[in-house]
């Protein structure tokens, strides 16, 4: 991403429908050890750019999330995530909400971890929020950019099915 631009945000209040809603995207580079606790009403995805978030879901252990992985935060369960005191992140998130969510939750790339997620090409990922940024920008108005860059987002985090060559 763009390293000389330290944060940025956008609140997305177009909607295509109720069943699904893209709510927020945005970009930051965190100071060390900053934490942020909260109940979201929303499903959130963060994607480590760049150094580690030790984050906890609920009663969960707390985990460590590394640069090429993400974690799920879904809506309505407390949580806090915190950024490493030695290798502090850099990340991207996008949030959405709507009756499709859990659709979409039951196909993310977990591992042993519900939460935790491995992302398969963190380049793609990065240009799909610098996308998402120009969209913000006025560059790429179109509403129907910012849900094409979650879709694409979302596919670098989705299971893959084996294939059999049959």
């Amino acid at each position: 991403m763009e390293h000389d631009l330290q944060f940025w945000m956008f609140y997305n209040s177009d909607r295509i429908g109720q069943d699904f809603y893209i709510e927020e995207f945005g970009y930051g580079v965190c100071i060390p050890k900053y934490l942020f606790a909260e109940t979201r009403q929303n499903n959130l995805l963060q994607i480590v750019f760049n150094g580690k978030a030790h984050v906890s879901v609920g009663k969960m252990k707390p985990f460590t999330v590394s640069k090429g992985e993400a974690f799920y935060l879904p809506a309505n369960i407390p949580h806090w995530y915190e950024s490493d005191k030695d290798f502090p992140t850099e990340r991207a998130w996008i949030s959405w909400s709507g009756e499709y969510s859990p659709s979409l939750e039951k196909n993310l790339n977990v591992q042993e971890n519900p939460y935790l997620i491995k992302i398969k090409d963190l380049n793609a990922v990065k240009k799909s929020f610098l996308s998402l940024k120009n969209s913000r920008d006025g560059t790429e108005t179109s509403l129907l950019n910012v849900y094409s860059c979650f879709f694409r987002i979302l596919s670098n985090c989705v299971k893959t099915s084996h294939r059999s060559d049959t």
